[in-house]
């Protein structure tokens, strides 16, 4: 007559064992892909802060000029540690005074970002950058929120700087990054 197939009930430590390597193997993609998710999302986030911050104002006309010593030149770089790309921006500046903070080297087609504020919306001050080599400087005026990215067009050591032209004090507070 005909035969009939039986159903065989697997054994009970065959199934947990089926188990345990089904629950091993789902997670071998999730840690092996986790580290470099968590490196391109940081990646993300740092470059979505760093485009917020360098957003140029529409009125900001890029001047050029050479160091003729008309002002005072204060050098604080030696405050900040020489390998970081942030350098904070925040003090008071005495009058007919240029604070620059760090030379760095930089190649054409590098930039320099820089953003301040000025709490005294009537004084008038400059935000720029200064090739160590040529004295050659970039800058641009303004009062209150002053906002730029410089590109680098010639290779060579580079420094941002905030330049007071007023025949008082100001306080600014900021950053420039490399």
């Amino acid at each position: 007559m005909t035969t009939t197939k039986r159903f065989v009930k697997p054994k009970r430590w065959m199934t947990g064992i089926s188990c345990a390597c089904l629950a091993v193997m789902s997670m071998i993609p999730a840690t092996a892909v986790s580290a470099e998710a968590a490196r391109l999302q940081e990646d993300w986030l740092r470059a979505e802060e760093i485009s917020v911050e360098i957003q140029p104002l529409d009125d900001s006309v890029v001047q050029y000029g050479y160091d003729d010593g008309s002002v005072i030149e204060i050098n604080r770089g030696l405050e900040y540690v020489p390998y970081s790309s942030k350098v904070e921006l925040d003090m008071t500046i005495n009058a007919n005074t240029r604070c620059v903070y760090q030379y760095r080297s930089m190649s054409a087609g590098n930039s320099i970002s820089i953003s301040t504020v000025c709490d005294d919306t009537s004084a008038t001050y400059k935000i720029g950058i200064k090739n160590k080599e040529t004295g050659k400087m970039e800058w641009i005026s303004g009062t209150g929120k002053l906002v730029y990215d410089f590109d680098i067009v010639e290779s060579g050591s580079y420094v941002a700087f905030v330049e007071n032209n007023n025949n008082f004090s100001i306080k600014i507070e900021g950053t420039a990054m490399y």
